[in-house]
């Protein structure tokens, strides 16, 4: 039986954080990013979820790659 292995991407499009958008940082532990991008998905009345969600498909692998090797988590 072979082990699964997980592989960080540093770059590339993450559709799972596009559609997850700000679940997915929560879920990732990356609560800082997250309550920021929530906090202006509220102040604009939700025409911010748009932008917010596309900053999250192009920058969530880049973002965990940095949260994973700033704080040395193990994955």
């Amino acid at each position: 039986m072979r082990s699964k292995k997980k592989v960080l991407r540093k770059s590339g499009w993450n559709w799972n954080a596009f559609f997850k958008s700000v679940f997915w940082y929560y879920k990732k532990g990356m609560t800082g990013k997250a309550v920021f991008m929530t906090l202006i998905i509220i102040a604009t009345f939700f025409v911010g979820l748009i932008p917010v969600m596309i900053y999250c498909g192009a920058n969530g692998n880049k973002d965990f790659y940095n949260f994973v090797m700033k704080n040395q988590i193990i994955i």
